[in-house]
């Protein structure tokens, strides 16, 4: 299988009070070509490789190669995993956003890998869907947006940095008469430790976790329906994360853990050939405090009403 893409991009953006803004273009064409091999009922192979060119510069070629294996003849536990190469070239708003556009951005470059198991079932009473996957990958010159001196964000490479961690996801699907249910559940361990040079991030920094990356983070997602109307709830959760690159725990330098509660009820029904869904969310149902970003505080308890037209 081949495919190629065209993307002519086209940027224009202006602050009214400060009067800044930047105007950029930018010109990518992608080549994917993608070979599958099945061996026998239990081993698949998918190898791909990618060619980018940008602004006319052809970038490195992307490899990857990924497999699934069946593991037991009888049940469907199967084993899976691939390795990458990856190359990321700064965007638009990294090169030039005005404030803190960094035109001397170099491009971010590495390799990763994952493994993991995979294990759907069909019950008597529903489908479960367990999904377990370890993940590293070492990138060079990473972009990060970092809070800067002078009150504005502005990205920087960071020479090395090394990720490793675990991801796991559980999901239930049932059905009873005119009931349904669903559950989804996600967890993810991620540690994303800045290697860069010392003399430049500072000894203190080495080793650390890079800024506003949680640790822990999980979700779960609870629905109930019967005919037209549905019920859910949405629960998130997120480790402390720190706002310095020496991971500082003296002062307001980190933002504490937090958990998020949306509820939510909704009702679709027919009008004429046209289906409209009319559903209401609270969101931030125990008016938890809280910041995404550093001293900017985040809305308290909210609703929100939708009526969509679904064709």
């Amino acid at each position: 299988q081949t495919d190629l893409d065209l993307g002519v991009h086209h940027v224009r953006t202006r602050d009214e009070v400060s009067r800044l803004g930047y105007e950029g273009r930018r010109t990518e064409t992608s080549l994917v070509v993608q070979a599958r091999k099945e061996f026998g009922r239990r081993l698949n192979l998918n190898l791909l490789v990618r060619e980018d060119r940008v602004d006319g510069v052809f970038q490195p070629l992307l490899p990857f190669l990924g497999f699934d294996l069946r593991i037991l003849r009888d049940h469907p536990l199967v084993l899976k995993g691939n390795v990458a190469r990856n190359h990321h070239v700064p965007d638009l708003n990294d090169l030039h956003w005005q404030p803190g556009g960094n035109p001397d951005l170099r491009a971010e470059r590495g390799v990763s890998a994952e493994l993991g198991l995979e294990w759907p079932l069909s019950l008597s009473w529903g489908d479960l869907h367990v999904e377990w996957t370890g993940f590293r990958s070492e990138v060079q010159d990473w972009i990060l947006w970092v809070p800067s001196f002078q009150g504005y964000w502005e990205p920087r490479n960071v020479e090395k940095v090394a990720v490793r961690g675990l991801e796991g996801s559980l999901g239930l699907a049932a059905t009873r008469g005119a009931w349904t249910g669903q559950a989804n559940a996600n967890y993810a361990y991620t540690r994303a430790l800045n290697l860069g040079d010392p003399e430049i991030w500072g000894e203190a920094s080495h080793g650390k976790q890079l800024v506003y990356t949680p640790v822990h983070s999980a979700n779960l997602l609870l629905r109930i329906g019967r005919g037209p109307w549905w019920l859910s709830y949405q629960y998130n959760s997120y480790s402390e994360r720190f706002t310095t690159s020496s991971n500082d725990l003296t002062g307001r330098n980190r933002l504490y853990p937090y958990f998020m509660n949306d509820l939510g009820t909704g009702w679709s029904f027919r009008l004429g050939e046209t289906t409209l869904q009319l559903e209401g969310r609270i969101f931030n149902l125990f008016n938890e405090r809280y910041e995404s970003v550093l001293f900017r505080p985040m809305p308290g308890r909210n609703a929100q009403l939708t009526l969509r037209l679904v064709r």
